[in-house]
């Protein structure tokens, strides 16, 4: 009978022992769950890029460089620059730029939008939906203080000028047309905007046990979602409560589940928007003025090279 006893108790003390390995390594929940990384963003847009094109028909006339058909980072822009390989001509060595602070800024005030095309923290996974790679707000034009999403730290108040934006081949400086919303009123949009969106992450927090890498993309793709904020939806979401749309749904895809049906600038229905909104998006807005400065506009069509990140 003792002996018998004694079998029962080690089984238990086994099927315990069990319990406890098999909680701590996840099997049970208790384990602390991994989470999807910038990379994996990264890593999913690249591998979705053959999907994404831009609508560049029709542009206003206000927008003084011409945005190409895709992003130079999809498939299409790809073979386009094997074949100019083979035919000897090498890659493109593009110039780069230094944004002019002290040359502008005298000139710009709040509200303001600069357009990027750059490597660095801004390119890393908006150059496959947009050939501009990042906009940025003017925050205060004397103090050169801009709000912007950085991988960095999210939605905040940066300091470019001192810090630098890296390797910057294209940028433009655009202004919302008076018509459409009154200086005051841009002001106020970008005072509630710091008050309501500093803080949030640039990408979300999505547990690998919980979602697919494809509905971690989605969710950073939805100008919608709120739980993290790119570039370009901030200024979306910045000025919509103020009637302007800045999503013009020329970005576009083919690519299950990155489209959603919608309306373009001019009214017609686009069975394929992209659901997000890039700054290409933004930057061909007529509710924007013609470009207060504009260089490098030849690079928009030219990938960005491995060195630049």
């Amino acid at each position: 009978m003792k002996v018998k006893i004694s079998i029962c108790l080690a089984l238990m003390i086994l099927l315990l022992l069990s319990g406890v390995a098999l909680a701590g390594s996840g099997g049970g929940g208790s384990a602390t769950p991994s989470y999807y990384t910038f990379d994996d963003l990264k890593n999913e847009a690249e591998a979705a890029a053959y999907s994404f094109y831009f609508y560049n028909y029709y542009k206003p006339g206000t927008a003084l460089a011409n945005l190409p058909y895709s992003p130079a980072e999809t498939i299409y822009c790809k073979l386009k620059r094997q074949r100019r390989n083979v035919k000897g001509f090498g890659v493109k060595v593009l110039n780069e730029y230094s944004f002019p602070w002290d040359y502008i800024s005298y000139n710009l005030r709040k509200g303001d939008l600069i357009f990027l095309r750059s490597g660095g923290i801004a390119g890393y996974v908006v150059r496959y939906v947009s050939s501009f790679t990042h906009v940025a707000i003017l925050y205060d034009a004397p103090e050169k203080i801009t709000f912007e999403s950085l991988k960095s730290n999210g939605v905040n108040l940066y300091y470019p000028s001192t810090r630098s934006w890296d390797h910057i081949v294209t940028y433009s400086v655009k202004r919302i047309k008076s018509s459409a919303l009154s200086s005051t009123s841009v002001e106020q949009a970008v005072a509630a905007a710091v008050r309501s969106y500093s803080g949030k992450p640039y990408f979300p927090n999505l547990a690998k046990n919980r979602y697919s890498v494809t509905e971690y993309f989605r969710k950073w793709s939805d100008k919608n979602d709120m739980d993290s904020m790119y570039c370009s939806k901030l200024v979306y979401q910045m000025f919509k409560g103020y009637g302007i749309n800045f999503d013009t749904n020329r970005t576009r895809s083919w690519g299950y589940p990155y489209y959603s049906g919608d309306y373009d600038f001019n009214g017609s229905y686009v069975m394929n928007a992209w659901i997000g909104v890039s700054p290409d998006d933004v930057y061909y807005s007529d509710k924007l003025d013609s470009d207060l400065y504009l260089e490098g506009a030849e690079n928009l069509d030219d990938m960005l090279s491995g060195s630049l990140f």
